[in-house]
């Protein structure tokens, strides 16, 4: 996937978790409420926490009123701030178009068709934006309607202190949204279709945290959805050239290939498990830097990046143990190379290498990316005797399916 996505897939995720503890806090404080506990009660404990409370409590002559306010308060926040992170996501898009553009000098947007545009849609950029790629909605077709549900509310909220207007009242009304959500596909028991709150013109968006997640989580859907577009157009060569110039070339690279023991390995690893490039090859990725003839830029740009530091001063997804197995420069050893160590002396290392990495990745929430790396088999089948592996080459770790292959 781009970056950009990448981004917003990572906000989605923070903001997931991050709107259900301000949701258990409200629940806290409710059950306190109920419990009878008094005002200065919650007021002395919070100010034992240097910095939580800051202007004294707030008013209590009517608890229950003050918790429903914070709820709808905090659900249309949330869902504002969904849709900022999604704004953030269309320019990093198409300055990562841009890009592409000015290095490979082919077009990647298409002069824009108005026609392609319906008339309720002309406003609207991510509609426009679909159109300049040529690129049908392949996620998002059956539930456009609940995307300018939710983008009229965004609307509402920023500009109209979250009452609804007229044009989303009679978004409600409508059918298109209710039978849009016969179609939903449920493909896991959280996967539920988005609550879409009934909506009176001229009256407060009463949301919550289920309006905040079903929001950002359909904008992720998009995200994803264009960010394919994208690739479709521009390539597996333009996906190499955006991840090259990011890691290498870029004022914010990644921190984590800082520790990378070479610049082939930090890309490596960028391609295959940051971006989830499918069926990624160390080949093929010394194939495209040839072909896009960045090798030496990268290569001075990594150098550039890790003057001063080490490997071992900063671990990161590259660890000892990945050094010890690879050497300095993070190079496999060539299969002619006559084994020093036995078998099982190798599977240990092996499993220390393993060890470093899963933790890394799960620690920073890309556990799922393990899944989707195929550098496992090869580095494992130029690693290890073949008579070790898997008939399949199947690698079960720690409950993760590290190669399909």
């Amino acid at each position: 996937m781009l970056e950009s996505a990448l981004r917003f897939h990572r906000f989605h995720e923070r903001m997931n978790q991050s709107i259900k503890v301000q949701t258990i806090g409200i629940g806290l404080v409710a059950d306190e409420v109920e419990g009878n506990v008094e005002p200065a009660a919650l007021a002395a404990r919070l100010n034992a926490r240097t910095g939580w409370l800051w202007g004294g409590v707030p008013d209590w002559t009517d608890p229950k009123r003050l918790l429903e306010d914070s709820r709808r308060d905090l659900g249309q926040a949330g869902v504002a701030r969904a849709y900022s992170a999604f704004d953030r996501f269309v320019d990093e898009m198409m300055a990562e178009i841009g890009r592409w553009e000015r290095f490979s000098k082919n077009a990647v947007l298409v002069p824009e068709i108005d026609r392609l545009v319906p008339d309720e849609d002309s406003g609207d950029k991510v509609a426009h934006l679909y159109a300049k790629l040529g690129a049908e909605r392949q996620v998002s077709s059956h539930t456009w309607a609940v995307y300018r549900y939710f983008r009229l509310a965004r609307d509402c909220i920023v500009h109209r202190d979250g009452v609804a207007s007229s044009a989303l009242a009679e978004e409600y009304r409508s059918s298109r949204a209710d039978s849009e959500l016969k179609l939903w596909v449920i493909k896991r028991r959280w996967h539920m279709p988005p609550v879409l709150v009934p909506v009176v013109e001229s009256e407060q968006l009463e949301f919550g945290l289920r309006q905040v997640i079903a929001a950002s989580a359909h904008l992720r859907r998009i995200a994803l959805d264009l960010s394919n577009a994208v690739l479709r157009k521009i390539g597996r060569r333009g996906l190499a050239y955006l991840v090259a110039h990011r890691a290498f070339m870029s004022d914010s690279p990644p921190s984590e290939i800082t520790a990378a023991p070479s610049m082939a390995v930090a890309f490596d690893w960028m391609m295959s498990t940051r971006h989830r490039l499918p069926r990624y090859t160390r080949q093929e990725g010394q194939q495209l830097m040839a072909q896009l003839d960045i090798r030496t830029r990268c290569e001075a740009g990594f150098q550039k990046l890790i003057r001063g530091k080490t490997a071992a001063s900063s671990p990161g997804p590259f660890g000892s143990a990945f050094v010890a197995a690879t050497g300095a420069r993070g190079e496999l050893p060539a299969p002619a190379t006559p084994p020093v160590a036995t078998a099982p002396t190798k599977i240990r290392l092996v499993t220390e290498i393993i060890d470093e990495i899963v933790d890394y990745l799960v620690s920073i929430g890309q556990r799922e990316a393990l899944v989707e790396s195929d550098l496992w088999t090869d580095f494992l089948k130029e690693t290890v005797s073949p008579a070790v592996l898997p008939v399949d080459g199947a690698i079960f770790y720690r409950g993760i399916t590290l190669s399909k292959r």
